[in-house]
C-alpha cells in the first residue's frame, strides 16, 4: 500500500491532523485522539510489542505461553478513537473503469497515516468484504474489523489489513456500524467511505445512530464518470444486481437515461441534506481525479483536515 504513495506526498501527509469540532470543544488541545497507553484505569485490548514501547505492560504470562511480547493497553478518559469505515461491496469494484475500490484504499491508506502520525488510537472497518488471510479482531460477520492501531509504525500492519480485503457481497452499513461502535465506548471520529449504493435506510439509520453517539462524523462519497453518466446500449436489455444478483429487463432510451442521471443526482443531493442535518461533513470524490489531489486540496477545504 505505502509503494503507491511517493515520498513528497508522505511528507505533506505530515503537517495535516484530522480534524474534530468535539475534541476542541472538551479541551484536548487538537489532539483528537490518544491512546494514553497505561495512564488510565480502564483496559483497552493487547497488541504486539514494538520498538519504543513500556516494558512495564509486557504481559508475561502470555509470553510464557506463545514466546511473543505481548503489552496491554488502556483507554484514558479523554481518549478520543477514530473509525474508518469503507465499503466493500461488491458494486465498489465496478464499473471498472471508475476504479472506485482502488480510489477508496488510496484513500484510507492516507487517512490512516495522518492519524496515526498523532498517536492517535485508529480502526479500520471493512463493511462487507471478502479476506484473504486471517483478520485479528474479527469476530462480527458484516465487517472484517482490524484490532486498534496505535503509533506510524502500525502503518505497516494497516497496508496489510487492506491488501487481504477484496471487494465482494452486500455492505450493511446499519448493522454493521452499530455492532462494532457498541463493543466500544468513549467519543471518537468516524470517517464514513462509500459509494452508497444502497437502501437509503441504511445509511440514514447509521449516520443517525453515529451523530444519536456524538460522534464527529465525516462522509466521503465515492462517484466515478462511468457511473454517474454511463455509456449504456439503447434498448432491450437484461440487467444484474451485482450484489445480490437480482435481474431485471429494462429497455433503454436517451429519455430514461436522462431520468437515470437526475436521479444519480437526486441521491447525491438527498446525502449531503442527511449529512447536514445530522452535523456531519460531506465530500464528493470524483475518481477521475487523484487521490493525492483530493486528500491534500478538497479534505482541508471540507474541514475534514487541516
Amino acid at each position: 500500500m505505502l509503494e503507491l504513495f511517493d515520498p513528497l506526498f508522505l511528507r505533506k501527509l505530515e503537517v495535516l491532523q484530522i480534524n474534530s469540532r468535539r475534541a476542541s470543544m472538551r479541551g484536548l488541545r487538537g489532539e483528537i485522539l490518544t491512546s494514553k497507553k497505561g495512564s488510565s484505569l480502564e483496559f483497552m485490548e493487547y497488541k504486539e510489542y514494538c520498538f519504543g514501547d513500556d516494558f512495564k505492560h509486557i504481559d508475561w504470562n502470555i509470553y510464557g505461553r506463545l514466546e511473543k511480547l505481548y503489552v496491554r493497553t488502556f483507554r484514558g478518559e479523554k481518549n478520543l478513537m477514530l473509525y474508518i469505515f469503507f465499503d466493500a461491496s461488491r458494486s465498489m469494484s465496478l464499473p471498472r473503469k471508475d476504479k472506485k475500490y482502488e480510489f477508496t484504499l488510496k484513500t484510507v491508506a492516507a487517512l490512516s497515516y495522518v492519524g496515526l502520525l498523532s498517536h492517535n488510537s485508529l480502526k479500520l472497518i471493512a463493511l462487507s468484504g471478502k479476506s484473504a488471510g486471517k483478520l485479528l479482531g474479527n469476530d462480527n460477520p458484516l465487517v472484517k474489523e482490524s484490532p486498534f492501531f496505535y503509533n506510524c509504525n502500525d502503518i505497516f500492519k494497516v497496508a496489510r489489513f487492506l491488501h487481504a480485503i477484496e471487494p465482494d457481497g452486500e455492505a450493511d452499513m446499519r448493522e454493521g456500524i452499530k455492532k462494532v461502535i457498541a463493543k466500544n465506548r468513549g467519543m471518537g471520529t468516524a470517517i464514513i467511505i462509500s459509494d452508497f449504493w444502497m437502501e437509503s435506510t441504511a445509511y440514514r439509520q447509521a449516520i443517525t445512530f453515529l451523530c444519536g453517539k456524538n460522534f464527529d462524523i465525516n462522509v466521503i462519497h465515492i462517484q466515478g464518470e462511468e457511473e454517474c453518466y454511463p455509456a449504456l446500449k439503447i434498448g432491450r436489455l437484461k440487467i444484474e444486481d451485482v450484489e445480490n444478483a437480482e435481474q431485471k429487463t429494462v429497455t433503454l432510451n436517451e429519455h430514461n437515461r436522462r431520468q437515470y442521471v437526475d436521479a444519480v443526482s437526486r441521491h447525491q443531493s438527498e446525502l449531503q441534506k442527511l449529512c447536514l442535518r445530522n452535523r456531519a461533513n460531506y465530500v464528493s470524490a470524483d475518481t477521475a481525479h487523484r487521490v493525492e489531489d483530493f486528500i491534500l486540496k478538497e479534505l482541508p477545504k471540507m474541514r475534514l483536515l487541516r
